[in-house]
């Protein structure tokens, strides 16, 4: 997705600029771009913390030796409730649930907020280019 984002960005800003700014905006373009990357990456794994946390907290809520519907099923037998080693295999069973959930939820925000910034590309206008007059050759 980063070549379908990032191609079009550059060439909106890159065409109106000066061919003699080309170096500073190139500068200044890769630390706006830097900048961005670094903040929605950072965005992005809090909210996946976040999410594995909160859904973390939503599993094991019903996880219990008193949870009657769970003394009646079959589980495996490293599940053992009664013990530390039974409570830790389900833990990082519910941890790794938890964790995928929060995955699918970072990918519907993302794919929600793409499905809104995407209509803006209709705003895009590339600038007109003036022909600079030709010189006549003097004879």
């Amino acid at each position: 997705g980063l070549g379908l984002f990032f191609v079009p960005l550059t060439v909106v800003t890159f065409s109106t600029l000066p061919a003699r700014h080309t170096d500073a905006g190139t500068g200044i373009y890769a630390l706006g771009r830097n900048l961005g990357s670094s903040i929605g990456v950072s965005l992005t794994v809090a909210y996946v913390v976040r999410q594995t946390q909160a859904n973390h907290a939503v599993l094991n809520e019903n996880i219990s030796p008193f949870n009657e519907a769970l003394r009646h099923l079959p589980l495996p037998e490293v599940w053992r409730l009664g013990d530390s080693v039974g409570l830790a295999a389900i833990d990082a069973v519910t941890t790794q649930q938890a964790a995928a959930l929060a995955y699918i939820n970072d990918f519907r925000l993302l794919g929600t907020a793409m499905l809104f910034v995407i209509p803006l590309v209709l705003l895009i206008r590339m600038p007109r280019r003036i022909n600079p007059p030709i010189a006549v050759a003097a004879e």
